[in-house]
């Protein structure tokens, strides 16, 4: 059992129901959202994240954003979601403290992270989502290529296996990386379910950065957990 089960499960139950809308640009059922991960996490094991590697995720709220985040759970790495409001030498302090493999950041932090280059003697492979030009590859031409079939890990991954690093605010000091288990997500999401009486014709509107625990944990996980009816009713979300 792990947190990267739940979109298998969605699109083998519900294949053609709802899963995620973008705005009003794009809209995925539960088939193409999984297809969607699968190819990223086929992408991340071509670059050589494996099981307890990070990956560092500079983007505002987008289908990537969460793409990358199932990817890593089906797969066993570890996501390490960034705060874009920080400022470059926090920005410096966090990547050296977490040494992921790979970053994938949104084009409107290019300048940031060109500054971060500069000061960081060891840097991730980068790939940039989104904007018609950059020094780093485009994240969709270069995961588009992949296969969209269920991705094999080397590795079990299990409920203990840590699923992302949420890195704290720092007001009284540096920053910490709190490292949250697939188990931890799992239950935090069910307890969310029951607690606030959500059933499977719920949509959660993810509003709030997806950087922060109130929208990745709150927002779009307890409504991701949840297979589909057989209607086209399945909940959904719509991060903006």
């Amino acid at each position: 059992m792990n947190v990267g089960e739940w979109i298998f499960k969605r699109a083998l139950t519900c294949p053609e129901g709802p899963f995620l809308k973008e705005e009003e640009a794009r809209f995925y059922t539960n088939r193409e959202f999984n297809e969607r991960v699968n190819r990223m996490a086929h992408a991340l094991t071509a670059w050589g994240v494996g099981k307890g590697e990070r990956v560092a995720v500079l983007m505002a709220n987008a289908s990537e954003f969460l793409e990358i985040f199932f990817a890593c759970a089906k797969t066993g790495a570890i996501m390490v979601p960034v705060n874009f409001r920080l400022a470059v030498p926090e920005f410096a302090y966090i990547f050296r403290d977490c040494a992921p493999r790979v970053l994938v950041y949104s084009a409107d932090f290019a300048v940031k992270v060109a500054e971060m280059k500069i000061s960081l003697p060891a840097w991730p492979r980068c790939f940039r989502h989104g904007g018609a030009a950059g020094y780093d590859p485009l994240l969709a031409d270069t995961v588009a290529s992949f296969p969209v079939t269920e991705p094999n890990p080397r590795e079990e991954v299990t409920l203990a296996d840590p699923l992302f690093i949420m890195y704290t605010s720092g007001t009284t000091g540096d920053p910490k990386g709190a490292v949250l288990t697939h188990g931890n997500v799992l239950f935090g999401s069910i307890n969310t379910v029951i607690g606030c009486g959500i059933n499977r014709s719920y949509k959660s509107l993810v509003v709030a950065p997806l950087f922060h625990i109130g929208a990745l944990g709150a927002s779009a996980c307890r409504s991701s957990m949840r297979a589909a009816p057989s209607s086209s009713r399945g909940s959904s979300t719509h991060p903006r």
